[in-house]
């Protein structure tokens, strides 16, 4: 027809000899969405591109789901699907691409939020072994060595199975009392709190117990809490009672010692291993536990610090003062912190609870509340029979604020998998 009108008009060959311009492009994109927050649940995601084209769709961040994996388009451009965000209040992500066309894309953020805390569910029969064992004391920490759950208890450690049954681990060589903290190293090793002696010691994937800390250097260790092991092989222990991470290098024996102060800062508690290779520690008011008068007992004095470990003494705070007691602490594989924190009204235990530090942010947003009579002591990611995306909580008992029947471990959903602990 074009060419039929140009001969009639008697217009040049040139001017007419072009066929009809290609159309452009429909660019893929998300419309009618929350712009940058909505409650962890189903959202209706709605799409607009070309039409009739086979759209896939993918969470890549948040760990949410999606009711189905590719949209076909309407004649409209149109197409819907149900997207699940994840249940921890994280920034989600949600990916489309054209099939035949894979430089036409689309991304939607925004950040999960929760009307509601989670509550921790109870996992495996710990309190009834230690009960059945007639061992009263508490539980604190938890660690996974390969597939493995383990958990330190008084005079040792156990091993919890997937099924949340319970068998000890045959130990030899020094007699221990009270496991505390621990962490796993890259060959096995368990370097391991034993509070009841003042001590870190050095557990063999065999089971054999050697002492391998007792000092900072220069002092005795007075409550030695929490283990860490670096991605160089080194391992650090906190002592918040001393106020003091300190540094051992198992190869040569030598240690290095990083102070905070406690009046203002808190002892250093917990510690993470960070993505950018720093550490990440949670301190805790030291007045009562440590029995130090010049530091008042119910002042919200924790908060979350990131210590650089290339030199051992950079020290930057993350958030302060927003607790009496800091805990455990976790990354995701998305760089998500989720720490434990304790608050306290009229010398009474408040809120024990899991809060997430968001990647790149210094926000702190509730994620896990404990029940009334619970305290939650440290965290861990499961692993693949355990679940990967399940982050596993070690409870304390500290009669009065607990019950007995709260030792042991809980667990909650995340739909992320953690951060590899192991380089």
């Amino acid at each position: 027809m074009r060419r039929l009108l140009c001969a009639a008009l008697t217009l040049p060959l040139l001017a007419c000899d072009d066929a009809e311009p290609t159309p452009a492009p429909v660019p893929l994109q998300f419309i009618e969405m929350p712009a940058s927050a909505a409650a962890a649940g189903a959202v209706t995601a709605e799409l607009i591109g070309p039409p009739g084209a086979t759209v896939t769709v993918a969470v890549t961040r948040g760990g949410g789901a999606v009711d189905q994996a590719q949209v076909v388009l309407a004649a409209s451009g149109h197409g819907f699907l149900q997207w699940t965000l994840g249940p921890a209040p994280v920034d989600q992500a949600l990916t489309a691409t054209v099939a035949d066309d894979p430089q036409n894309t689309a991304e939607h953020r925004l950040r999960a939020t929760l009307d509601t805390p989670w509550a921790p569910e109870a996992f495996g029969q710990v309190n009834e072994w230690l009960m059945a064992n007639g061992l009263d004391e508490s539980t604190e920490d938890l660690s996974f060595r390969g597939d493995e759950l383990l958990m330190g208890v008084p005079g040792g450690v156990v091993r919890v199975t997937p099924s949340g049954e319970v068998e000890a681990l045959s130990l030899s060589g020094e007699a221990v009392t009270r496991i505390w903290g621990f962490a796993v190293a890259a060959d096995g090793t368990l370097w391991a709190v034993d509070a009841g002696n003042s001590r870190m010691v050095a557990i063999s994937p065999d089971g054999a117990v050697r002492e391998a800390l007792t000092t900072d250097g220069d002092q005795p260790l007075v409550g030695p809490n929490y283990v860490m092991v670096g991605a160089d092989g080194r391992i650090y222990l906190s002592d918040p009672c001393l106020g003091e991470i300190i540094r051992l290098d198992p190869a040569t024996g030598e240690t290095a010692v990083h102070r905070f102060d406690l009046p203002t800062e808190g002892g250093p508690n917990g510690m993470a291993l960070g993505p950018d290779g720093a550490m990440y520690v949670a301190t805790e008011n030291t007045g009562l536990l440590c029995n130090q008068p010049d530091i008042t007992i119910d002042a919200e004095i924790a908060g979350v610090y990131r210590l650089d470990l290339t030199d051992f003494t950079t020290r930057t705070p993350v958030v302060e003062g927003v607790a009496l007691f800091g805990d455990g602490l976790a990354f995701d594989a998305e760089g998500n912190l989720y720490v434990v924190l304790d608050t306290q009204e009229n010398f009474q235990l408040k809120e024990s609870a899991v809060k997430v530090i968001p990647a790149g942010t210094t926000e702190l947003l509730p994620f896990v509340v404990a029940g009334e009579k619970q305290l939650i002591a440290n965290v861990a990611f499961g692993t693949d029979t355990y679940g990967a995306t399940t982050l596993y909580m070690g409870m304390l008992h500290i009669p009065p604020f607990t019950t007995k029947a709260s030792r042991g471990l809980t667990r909650v959903p995340v739909g992320i998998a953690g951060q590899p602990l192991l380089p």
